[in-house]
C-alpha cells in the first residue's frame, strides 16, 4: 500500500524532472526553427519523438544538440 509519505517522494521526483514553462517554450521555438520538424503531427523527424511530452522531460536530449539547456 501506499502511504502519503511515498505519494510525496513521486511528486516531488516528476516535478524535479519535468521542465518548467520557460524551458519548454524555449526547447519549442527551437523546434520549431529546425528543418526536422514536423508541424502538423509535432513530431521530431530524426528521433520520431512525439514534441509535446518529450519537451516537459528536462533531461531530454535534442538529437542535434540544438537545446542549450
Amino acid at each position: 500500500m501506499i502511504d502519503s509519505t511515498d505519494l510525496k517522494d513521486i511528486f516531488n521526483y516528476v516535478k524535479d524532472a519535468w521542465s518548467d514553462e520557460e524551458l519548454f517554450h524555449e526547447r519549442l521555438e527551437t523546434c520549431k526553427g529546425c528543418e526536422q520538424y514536423a508541424e502538423k503531427v509535432m513530431t521530431c523527424k530524426e528521433c520520431l519523438c512525439w514534441i509535446p511530452i518529450k519537451l516537459h522531460i528536462k533531461a531530454a536530449k535534442c538529437p542535434f544538440d540544438k537545446w542549450e539547456r
